[in-house]
């Protein structure tokens, strides 16, 4: 009977710190909007990068794949660094800076040589990724 009791208190606290429906609704909503956005970004620069590549600098396909694996690399290195860079610095500044952040550099790569290209995109893969961890926490937190 006392785990009863314990078990019915812990959800009456939940309950009480719970933030109202509408907020929980609303921030679920705009999570998931990001996600799809971050997931369409990151799908089709990996799918195209390379074609891209080939066309624009005149590399081979082995030449055109490193700078793609570099790429998804910094995607890899991005996610696993996103969550503790996310509680250092708060879960919501970490999202904004990765939707913003990406923006100058996705805007720049196309106008770069091939060295920069591949570096820029790379910290674009990098910061976009970094907020992945932070979207979860978050909405596992609004739930």
């Amino acid at each position: 009977a006392v785990g009863a009791d314990r078990a019915t208190l812990r959800r009456a606290r939940a309950a009480a710190e719970a933030p109202p429906a509408g907020v929980v609704r609303l921030g679920m909503a705009l999570l998931i909007l990001l996600m799809f956005a971050k997931f369409i970004y990151s799908v089709s620069f990996s799918s195209y990068y390379t074609f891209w590549l080939i066309d624009r600098f005149a590399l081979t396909v082995g030449q055109a794949q490193v700078a793609q694996f570099v790429f998804l690399a910094s995607v890899a290195a991005g996610t696993i660094l996103g969550g503790p860079i996310g509680d250092r610095i708060g879960r919501r500044r970490v999202i904004l800076w990765s939707v913003l952040g990406i923006l100058p550099l996705s805007l720049a790569a196309p106008y770069l040589p091939l060295v920069p290209n591949v570096i820029v995109s790379s910290l674009a893969g990098l910061i976009l990724a970094s907020a992945f961890p932070a979207m979860v926490v978050y909405g596992q937190d609004l739930m």
